[in-house]
């Protein structure tokens, strides 16, 4: 079984879904690895403040991210850990159709570092990079808060 939301009659029933539910929806997508533009395109919501889109690899490529933050005013938390096919002049345009974003999670393999070193000077002070250490890249935003909350309890 596939998320093929478009292509079973059920994008036009897409619109009508609440942003937590399209939310959702992109998780499992994501999880399932079959996030890709199209599925994005399809469950971007205005309503959304965070997206994920982690370890999406080639799978999602610039211009429909640009383009699917055109449609989510509201955004202010942006995960592109692990997608190798976007580019620094990706980031940097994804960031202009993103006027709330303040948080960037990038990195996660030698070509997303590459592209971090560009772009983080370029975003800065506007919005704030977070650069996963060696070794602890985390799934999800889930994951990460929780690392964050167990390295917040051990170091009190």
């Amino acid at each position: 079984m596939g998320l093929c939301l478009n292509f079973q009659g059920l994008g036009d029933c897409l619109a009508l879904l609440p942003p937590h539910l399209k939310e959702q929806l992109l998780s499992i997508a994501r999880r399932r690895c079959l996030l890709s533009d199209s599925v994005l395109l399809a469950l971007a919501d205005s309503g959304l403040s965070h997206l994920d889109v982690s370890r999406s690899h080639l799978r999602i490529s610039g211009p429909a991210l640009q383009q699917a933050l055109l449609g989510m005013p509201r955004l202010q938390a942006l995960d592109v850990s692990g997608c190798d096919g976007l580019s620094a002049a990706d980031l940097v345009a994804c960031a202009a159709a993103a006027p709330e974003l303040r948080l960037l999670r990038i990195g996660g393999s030698d070509v997303c570092d590459s592209v971090a070193a560009q772009v983080v000077p370029l975003l800065l002070p506007r919005v704030e990079a977070l650069l996963p250490a060696p070794g602890r890249l985390a799934d999800d935003w889930e994951s990460l808060a929780d690392a964050c909350r167990c390295d917040a309890v051990g170091g009190s």
